[in-house]
């Protein structure tokens, strides 16, 4: 059984204090049924859930190193601020808290910060509000939509070919399906 509390800059593992300088990230070391030593890195828990401005969520670190968060932390003030400048967006809280109206569609602007997710439990990493929601499909259906464009901006001419006559072809085959069913549907001489 493994043993990990962490301190501000001394660890005990296994009744031994370990410098945690020495640990870049710490480690939790564990024994299977084998015997064998498994190490486990254990992430800092110095990030925070975002929107990407193509609606894709990411881990973003906030906090460098192993040492207590603070909203003081000069890394933290920098990395957020360019991350908000850059369009991102808290995942677990309502970007109308913090000003971020002109991040989410506008039909959503207005109004008084979300309170409840979507689903009515509390607004967190795992349940987000509704503009949050809201702007991760509006975002992801603009990028599918670019990512569209330069997808036939960069097809060649032979592809865009092939891909006629297979639309042509399916058209046909559906024609075919439609005339047969229409044949056998139609009533035979003597019947009545």
């Amino acid at each position: 059984m493994a043993e990990l509390i962490i301190k501000t800059g001394v660890k005990r593992y296994q009744g031994k204090a370990v410098d945690l300088g020495s640990w870049s990230p710490p480690v939790l070391r564990s024994k299977t049924a084998d015997g064998d030593i498994v190490m486990e890195r254990i992430p800092s828990a110095g990030h925070c859930l975002m929107v990407h401005p193509n609606g894709h969520t990411t881990r973003v670190q906030l906090f460098n190193g192993m040492g207590k968060p603070s909203a003081s932390n000069p890394y933290y003030l920098q990395i957020s601020r360019e991350k908000l400048k850059a369009g991102f967006i808290p995942y677990g809280q309502c970007p109308k808290i913090h000003g971020l109206q002109s991040s989410i569609p506008a039909a959503l602007r207005e109004g008084a910060p979300c309170r409840v997710s979507v689903s009515g439990d509390p607004i967190d990493d795992i349940h987000p509000c509704e503009c949050v929601q809201k702007t991760i499909d509006h975002r992801m259906g603009r990028n599918n939509l670019a990512t569209k464009k330069l997808e036939d901006k960069y097809t060649s001419k032979e592809n865009k070919e092939t891909n006629a006559l297979s639309t042509a072809v399916e058209a046909l085959v559906d024609m075919n399906k439609a005339a047969k069913a229409a044949k056998a549907t139609k009533p035979k001489k003597g019947d009545g």
